[in-house]
């Protein structure tokens, strides 16, 4: 959820338009993708959300690969002796219910602590700065590796059921 993100950690909360429009924005993507039974509301998404993560987050070998390939990522962004930290840092992140379905050991109550804060006073520092003059685009970022060896569509995924791909859960037609 974007905007529970944005709320803990942002510079600023979203207002009501803007989380209108993100609740619009994806009952727009969903009916160009043929699901039926799209939440109306930001508030009908937030609870079906919840709902879905109760009923389905469980552990899932496929989906613990997946986490650990994109720490292994996020780590190599940085100078290599920075790598632990970063992945504590990012584990601290994760709330309880993600951390138990990936099996991930959860860094301690202080290192949680101390990086929500730090990430909190980072949205704080950032409402300091002066407004960009133009926008900043993710594929302006060359420095950011991805897959350096390229990837097979076939291989993306955690569906653990031969032949289909994607998220194991799926939308009941």
């Amino acid at each position: 959820m974007p905007k529970r993100w944005i709320d803990s950690y942002g510079w600023r909360r979203l207002s009501r338009h803007e989380t209108v429009a993100g609740a619009v924005h994806h009952q727009t993507l969903g009916r160009c993708m043929g699901i039926k039974d799209i939440p109306g509301s930001y508030e009908e998404f937030e609870s079906c959300l919840d709902a879905c993560e109760e009923a389905h987050f469980d552990w899932d070998e496929g989906a613990r690969r997946i986490s650990d390939a994109t720490l292994d990522l996020m780590t190599s962004w940085y100078p290599r002796p920075l790598a632990p930290v970063v992945r504590t840092a990012t584990l601290a992140l994760l709330d309880e219910p993600l951390l138990r379905a990936f099996r991930s050991t959860p860094p301690s109550a202080a290192t949680q602590a101390w990086v929500r804060r730090a990430v909190r006073l980072r949205g704080r520092a950032v409402r300091l700065l002066p407004p960009r003059r133009a926008p900043r685009f993710a594929r302006q970022n060359r420095e950011i590796k991805s897959y350096p060896n390229g990837y097979r569509l076939a291989d993306l995924g955690t569906s653990p059921v031969p032949g289909l791909r994607g998220c194991p859960v799926r939308h009941p037609d």
